[in-house]
């Protein structure tokens, strides 16, 4: 869904949900700032209220992503195409169905419609999850790359881990391994050498 209304339009129409929701975030945002620059600098206080704003700000974040993805498919059923063309193929429209994903601030539950084959022996498919490119149907572009980064050093626990610490997504080692194979089947899909197979050297084996 694009918007071209002009910005204090959106922010007193269509944003207003989003904006009473981060109203409490900008508050504790305040509370914060003014616990800083009142009390007694040391270490462990800087410290502590580091900590507190990247959470802070984590959820924010979280908050907008979740907005944002379940807002780009249209909102009400009758404004959604009741048959829609993909790869030759035509499906029609089923009920929403919820799903939790991973991104860079943390996990969401996002609402996508799913589209449902007319002929027999092919997959359903969730059109919101190709338009933003969801790997795998639990995880965001940007964490999928991420998570190939880490992959390529580390262990999968080590990844798992990491993704606990750095952003508060909670995945069991199956997860993992469907983002990572299915960022290896795109790559191949378009005539790359599978860099993730490559480096990853426990893909294959926890493939089997």
């Amino acid at each position: 869904m694009v918007h071209t209304t002009p910005t204090k339009v959106l922010l007193t129409t269509t944003l207003r949900p989003l904006v009473v929701q981060l109203s409490g975030s900008l508050a504790q945002g305040v509370r914060l700032l003014d616990q800083g620059l009142h009390e007694e600098p040391t270490p462990q206080k800087m410290a502590q209220f580091e900590g507190e704003l990247s959470a802070l700000l984590r959820e924010v974040g979280r908050r907008i992503m979740a907005w944002v993805l379940n807002h780009v498919e249209p909102e009400h059923t009758a404004e959604a195409p009741s048959r829609l063309q993909f790869e030759g193929r035509v499906y029609r429209r089923r009920a929403q169905q919820r799903r939790a994903v991973a991104t860079l601030f943390g996990t969401v539950d996002v609402w996508r419609r799913l589209y449902e084959p007319l002929e027999r022996g092919v997959h359903a498919i969730h059109p919101l999850e190709l338009y933003v490119g969801v790997e795998a149907g639990v995880a965001t572009p940007a964490l999928a790359k991420r998570v190939a980064q880490w992959a390529a050093d580390h262990t999968q626990r080590q990844v798992l881990t990491m993704l606990e610490g750095d952003h508060d997504v909670h995945w069991s080692s199956t997860s993992l391994r469907k983002v990572l194979a299915s960022l290896s089947a795109g790559m191949a899909k378009h005539r790359h050498v599978s860099q993730v197979a490559q480096v990853v050297p426990w893909l294959e084996q926890a493939r089997v």
